[in-house]
């Protein structure tokens, strides 16, 4: 809920760190626990963005609706996706994904009749909770915040349930869940659905909340990285990673950018030195750290 002292300061970086916490989860179900690298996970924010703006700005269809319908495109998506890149691995798979990002960008820069190109389609502020418009930032915050439950609550299901323990099986060793008797390539697809499924209502949402989408600020190769980041310094294929992984990463990002922002695109660079770094060094992340220290503790 929101904090007494909160003002509209601390409200805007608690509805950022949601977001971003909702897009790590949602990574989290299909890459952290079947260690197929995605680098492209953005694609569904955008297809939310700009779905339910498209909607709304063609054919005066509310928000509320789009980001249901929404949902349609994105689990499609996501089901050609999986049937054609998951016989892919390793660095083959996180390439495509990119590719993938990199091609719905640029589909929404040449569409300029439906997506008003790179200039972008823009919201006049006003008051309308019908069409999702809000002037109050605080109702934004408690939206967001529901939708993080939600998230959170999908999560933890499949973590504790019998998908979690398939798609760790599958991460562990794909062959060996296959002989046991796991479809590995029905439940990589199912998960990969589910995560689209979380992801995509975060675009609508910032499209409502900031008022204003470009192809290149909704399908972000930036932010896809910074996602997968996240999600590996908390500790992926966990239900804890990506919650420890944000409150590490959101804060220590905002000071990147502010530092680095004379700098146009260093900030991307540190998250590439980061994502190798993890991978070599700390593939558990942070849960990894402290699963270690509470082993040694029992021993001594």
């Amino acid at each position: 809920m929101i904090p007494t002292f909160a003002g509209p300061a601390i409200l805007r970086l608690l509805i950022l760190t949601y977001m971003t916490l909702i897009m790590c989860i949602s990574w989290n179900i299909v890459s952290g626990y079947t260690r197929f690298l995605s680098l492209g996970h953005s694609v569904f924010l955008g297809i939310g963005a700009y779905t339910s703006a498209i909607l709304y700005t063609k054919y005066g269809i509310s928000p509320w609706i789009g980001m249901v319908i929404s949902l349609i495109p994105s689990a499609l998506l996501a089901f050609v996706i999986g049937i054609l890149t998951f016989r892919l691995h390793g660095a083959f798979f996180a390439l495509t994904t990119i590719a993938i990002l990199q091609i719905l960008m640029l589909l929404a820069l040449h569409f300029v009749d439906i997506t008003r190109g790179a200039l972008g389609i823009i919201y006049l502020p006003k008051n309308d909770p019908f069409n999702f418009f809000f002037l109050d930032i605080a109702v934004y915050y408690y939206i967001i915040y529901v939708m993080l439950l939600v998230a959170l609550y999908i999560s933890y299901s499949i973590d504790r349930g019998f998908l979690g323990r398939s798609l760790k099986a599958i991460g562990d060793d794909e062959v060996a869940a296959a002989a046991i008797g796991i479809d590995t390539m029905r439940t990589k697809i199912l998960a990969f659905i589910i995560s689209a499924v979380i992801a995509t209502p975060v675009g609508t949402f910032y499209a409502q909340y900031i008022g204003y989408i470009t192809p290149e600020s909704v399908f972000s190769l930036g932010f896809s990285i910074r996602i997968a980041v996240i999600g590996m310094i908390g500790g992926a294929g966990t239900f804890l990673g990506p919650i420890l992984g944000t409150l590490i990463l959101v804060p220590a990002d905002q000071l990147l950018t502010i530092y680095l922002s004379s700098y146009y695109g260093l900030n991307l660079v540190v998250y590439g030195f980061l994502l190798m770094a993890i991978m070599l060094f700390l593939p558990k992340g942070v849960i990894g750290i402290i699963e270690g220290f509470t082993k040694w503790q029992r021993r001594y």
